[in-house]
């Protein structure tokens, strides 16, 4: 049986990804510019430890992932891959208001949830979905960001890293307030192994007054930002500075890094150690670095749009799977491979076998060890869910085989008492094991 078509397929605005990519460059320029001002005076050699060295990369797992032929028309039905489907309704007040969901971590039975651009803050709430309290302030004051770039969770410790202002804010679960922490360089990730053991993600040309680590996109300090070692070569003014989403990213509890639109992951160890891991084949179609080289400001755009190239722009690892978000000719491809099996999926369009409603979301914002975590406005679903009655909703036949995917009777009550303006759902896809 033909799957019915819900939801429309994942087609990606070349001209909207190109114009964010620019705006990231002009953006850079002016981040370089303040740079000048802000670290005026910081001498690079007080934050040179005795044992700084460069990092080699090793030999790791050293997998390769075959991604397969990209078939435009080709679909998946989601319980080949997941158990469950489970939608979390954040709370919606006053005080936990969300925009749009940009990271998600999960720790001790709460979610940490980012919202980088409307409130500029990290809310907490239960996996049930009630609000906890805020961790950070928006503002000019002395203990306010004036940006959340990105965040961090260790030793019962949540660290926000404004990258305006160069400051690590470091607070409580609960949300208090312990410590600020001025950054001697700029950076725009970050990853805390401990209290001592830092590592940083950057762009090169914010850090012209740091000369020891101007040409790598990694560096790892101790507590008082001391280098101890530099790590992921990258020529300064060579290449464009392209952000992406997770270019550092940790899960069950390793930390990986992935150069921008390249194929290769990583791994990072608390002593310093980079290795090969995994290696995304796509069948000749992988961005040669080159290509993103100055000067060819006019030339990828062009060719990417036109196919010869595919983009690997979001990855999350689990327990049992590797997911990756590749993007080809304005289409976007969901891969997933499982570890065990070293067999791979790869499909433009995942329908909801399990229960209808709810899509494969794109971008993942997270990962654990059982399960993707997506997020979707509330909109979105409320729209969908008025399109039929509820009598369509629980006698709505499945998309193959007849297995029966109606909506559910515990579904029809969250789907009813959604409003338009209620914060984003949360959605955990839980793998099969």
């Amino acid at each position: 049986m033909e799957p019915e078509h819900v939801w429309h397929r994942p087609d990606v605005d070349m001209k909207y990804l190109c114009f964010f990519l620019i705006s990231m460059l002009l953006l850079s320029c002016s981040r370089q510019k303040r740079a000048e001002t802000l670290f005026r005076g910081i001498q690079s050699d007080d934050y040179i430890s005795e044992s700084f060295h460069e990092v080699a990369v090793s030999a790791g797992k050293n997998i390769t992932i075959h991604a397969g032929e990209f078939d435009s028309e080709g679909y998946c039905l989601m319980h080949e891959l997941f158990d469950t489907v489970i939608a979390v309704r954040l709370e919606t007040t006053e005080e936990s208001l969300v925009g749009v969901v940009d990271k998600v971590i999960v720790v001790d039975s709460c979610m940490y949830v980012l919202d980088k651009f409307k409130t500029k803050s990290v809310k907490r709430f239960t996996l049930e979905g009630k609000y906890l309290n805020v961790i950070g302030q928006y503002g000019e004051g002395p203990e306010m960001q004036r940006e959340v770039t990105d965040f961090c969770i260790s030793e019962n410790e949540v660290l926000i890293l404004d990258q305006f202002q160069s400051k690590i804010f470091i607070y409580t679960l609960d949300g208090i307030l312990k410590d600020i922490r001025q950054l001697p360089f700029s950076c725009i990730q970050l990853h805390r192994f401990s209290t001592n053991n830092y590592v940083f993600f950057g762009i090169n040309a914010f850090n012209y007054h740091f000369p020891e680590i101007l040409n790598y996109s990694l560096w790892q300090t101790d507590s008082c930002f001391k280098v101890n070692n530099r790590l992921a070569y990258k020529e300064k003014e060579k290449y464009q500075n392209i952000l992406e989403r997770n270019s550092l990213a940790s899960f069950s509890d390793t930390l990986y890094y992935k150069k921008t639109w390249s194929d290769t992951i990583f791994s990072i160890s608390p002593e310093g150690e980079m290795k090969y891991e995994y290696i995304i084949d796509l069948n000749g179609k992988a961005v040669p670095q080159e290509l993103i080289r100055k000067g060819n400001e006019n030339i990828w755009p062009r060719e990417i749009e036109e196919g010869k190239y595919v983009i690997i722009d979001t990855y999350a690892i689990t327990s049992d799977y590797i997911y990756a978000s590749c993007v080809l000719k304005n289409l976007n491809y969901h891969l997933f491979y499982h570890i065990a099996s070293k067999k791979t999926i790869m499909r433009p369009l995942l329908l909801n076998s399990i229960n209808s409603i709810f899509p494969f979301t794109r971008p993942i914002v997270g990962a654990t060890e059982q399960y993707l975590v997506g997020a979707i406005d509330a909109a979105s679903i409320y729209d969908s869910f008025h399109e039929r009655t509820e009598q369509e909703w629980l006698e709505k036949k499945g998309y193959c085989k007849g297995k029966v995917t109606n909506i559910g009777d515990n579904l029809i009550p969250f789907c009813k008492d959604l409003k338009m303006d209620d914060n984003p759902i949360i959605l955990l896809y839980y793998f099969k094991k």
